[in-house]
């Protein structure tokens, strides 16, 4: 992880136009990479870690050209209207939760920081990584898929977010 996240302003300097870009590109990579940690380890998503992504998201917004802190807010509320969407109908299908609050939490930061455009790449890549991830997880276990198992869905958010910002897709 130390390594990783010592090469995270080496991939922002490839990515950014300005300092400005390589220091907002760096924040935001860097708490990916805490998010995705933490939720993979503890299935948590701290609060602190989301207040800068936050922070960041709203300063890639007051510095992007022709983008208004409005409309930044705008693709705020959806990505966490969509979410809560999903979280909402996931739980009177299943009855149980499917998509934790942090979850929820950060597609509104991936959102504010990206944009809403980016949310439905962002969400196939990270379910197809948290779908391959169990399936190879149950697979060296020696156990069926359940879909009762735990995923730590917002890690395979942050990598997937993470990686369609350093490609620019």
């Amino acid at each position: 992880m130390e390594v990783g996240c010592a090469l995270i302003p080496l991939v922002a300097m490839w990515r950014a136009e300005t300092y400005v870009d390589l220091i907002l590109g760096t924040a935001f990579l860097w708490v990916l990479a805490g998010l995705a940690l933490c939720d993979a380890t503890r299935y948590r998503l701290p609060d602190p870690l989301m207040l800068v992504l936050y922070a960041t998201g709203f300063a890639v917004a007051a510095t992007t050209p022709g983008l208004t802190a409005w409309a930044a807010m705008m693709d705020m509320a959806v990505g966490l209207g969509i979410a809560l969407i999903v979280r909402w109908s996931y739980w009177l299908w299943r009855g149980r939760e499917g998509l934790g609050f942090g979850d929820v939490l950060l597609f509104g930061g991936l959102a504010l920081t990206m944009g809403a455009a980016a949310l439905p790449m962002i969400a196939l890549v990270a379910a197809i990584g948290a779908l391959a991830g169990a399936a190879i997880g149950s697979w060296r276990k020696g156990q069926s898929l359940r879909s009762t198992a735990a995923t730590p869905f917002g890690a395979w958010l942050c990598l997937a977010a993470a990686g369609i910002w350093v490609l620019g897709i």
